[in-house]
């Protein structure tokens, strides 16, 4: 595991006999729970990341909060 890395709570362990059976039992394309378990590992590593970011700012303008939640709402595409 990265260095000041921490896996989010509910998250199986590599070692964890749950991961070994949710990752080797099927191939990834055909399970979904494996699906949902990676994109909302993403998730919250995006939240974890976004709020240690916002708290070392300054406070952000109206329009600024609003640029940046437009991006996330889009899926990353650029909304001016």
């Amino acid at each position: 595991m990265r260095a000041g890395y921490s896996r989010p709570k509910g998250f199986p362990e590599m070692s964890d006999p749950q991961y070994d059976r949710t990752t080797r039992s099927q191939p990834p394309a055909t399970a979904p729970p494996l699906i949902e378990a990676k994109r909302n590992l993403r998730a919250e590593s995006l939240a974890e990341h976004v709020a240690r970011v916002v708290a070392e700012l300054p406070s952000l303008t109206d329009a600024q909060c609003q640029r940046i939640a437009a991006l996330l709402l889009t899926g990353g595409d650029e909304v001016r």
